[in-house]
């Protein structure tokens, strides 16, 4: 099976790196053309964009899939029988027996 958290980490470091470059280029570019205001503006907007662009890579506020990805293949193969995997996703913290949840239920195929 395929380390996808590898794959992952080493595409988030590559993206990182390239953002940085571009970013460096910016502010050289920023430094060479100073005097016309219209281009550093743009450029400095570019340059906001960018560093917004690494916060989210580097922070990822989206939820781990591969995680429990991992975890669903781990317990298919403790038990071959199984039809499907329930999962709760709370995002806040309430009382035992009053969580409102949302149910979503469907088939899903699977992955080439």
């Amino acid at each position: 099976m395929e380390d996808y958290k590898a794959q992952d980490n080493a595409l988030t470091n590559n993206a990182v790196t390239l953002l940085e470059r571009n970013l460096t280029e910016l502010q050289r570019l920023q430094l060479e053309r100073i005097l016309d205001a219209n281009l550093y503006r743009n450029l400095d907007h570019l340059s906001l964009q960018t560093k917004n662009a690494v916060l989210l890579i580097q922070k990822n506020p989206r939820i781990d899939w591969v995680t429990i990805q991992n975890e669903i293949d781990e317990s298919y193969s403790k038990d071959k029988n199984a039809t499907g995997v329930v999962i709760y996703l709370d995002w806040k913290e309430v009382e035992k027996g009053k969580e409102k949840r949302i149910s979503i239920k469907g088939k899903i195929g699977k992955a080439n």
